[in-house]
């Protein structure tokens, strides 16, 4: 958070028409909220948070009564993790209640969270184990005919494709602070799939698709496959896997980050 209006802790003489908090990038709110409610616990904003780019507001209702006013808010960074705090201000006289000990975001369920986790470094090992095709294909072409060399690329897919989608499934509880029953909820996965995160995890999951078809027949012994099949699959499965490899860059901070100057070059 960069700022926030009105700013914590702020007295004002007339209540605000809106609550706005400002990020340092822009967020996602669809599966989290931004609210606002009395000094009592009852909540005063009105309809659905708006996001705008860094920005995230929500409205108030006019003629807001003098009194203490929590905010609190929880979004979604681009590279998929919730954040969540609070703030107060003070309308007219009155002594100014603390956000600090309230609920200022939701909570994330650590059974979730334990297992999200687990599924992304699970999803960053298994492509490192699978990138070992291309050894094979372009160093150690007797690899083929091992079993335990098949097993192990086969493992490494495994692991990759089974991590992209439970950290697909899971985002959505992850963001909005629920449990694993709701890993499945139409909406959420809905949510998860129109954000870029989502995008990038079908992605993913339809690039490996087609590496794993295309590997099964590089896989296979010299002589099994006709050479300009065989050059042909290699150089599908090399554009594939360039695209699976992009997939994980453009989820994180330095892929948003750059956006505004691939902007300004173009």
């Amino acid at each position: 958070v960069i700022a926030t209006d009105p700013v914590d802790g702020a007295r004002l003489e007339a209540p605000p028409d809106r609550v706005t908090v400002t990020f340092s990038e822009s967020v996602s709110v669809e599966a989290g909220f931004l609210r606002v409610v009395d000094g009592e616990g009852k909540q005063v904003s009105q309809g659905d948070p708006t996001p705008d780019g860094p920005r995230v507001s929500v409205p108030l209702p006019a003629g807001l009564g003098d009194g203490s006013y929590i905010a609190s808010y929880r979004i979604v960074s681009p590279d998929s993790h919730p954040i969540g705090g609070a703030f107060s201000f003070v309308v007219g006289d009155g002594p100014l209640v603390s956000a600090t000990g309230s609920v200022v975001g939701g909570t994330t369920d650590p059974v979730v969270e334990w297992i999200f986790t687990a599924a992304r470094f699970g999803s960053f090992a298994g492509i490192v184990v699978f990138g070992g095709l291309a050894f094979v294909v372009l160093c150690w072409p007797a690899g083929r005919s091992s079993p335990r060399v098949r097993r192990v690329i086969w493992s490494g897919w495994t692991v990759a494709a089974t991590g992209a989608v439970l950290a697909l499934l899971l985002e959505g509880p992850y963001a909005a602070g629920t449990g694993l029953a709701d890993a499945l909820d139409p909406d959420l996965i809905g949510t998860t799939l129109g954000t870029t995160y989502g995008r990038m995890l079908s992605a993913r999951l339809v690039l490996l698709g087609v590496i794993a078809v295309l590997a099964v027949r590089l896989l296979r012994e010299q002589g099994e496959v006709a050479e300009r099949v065989r050059s042909r699959d290699e150089d599908l499965a090399a554009i594939c896997g360039l695209g699976v490899l992009a997939t994980y860059g453009g989820v994180g901070h330095a892929a948003v980050g750059s956006q505004p100057t691939l902007a300004l070059l173009s």
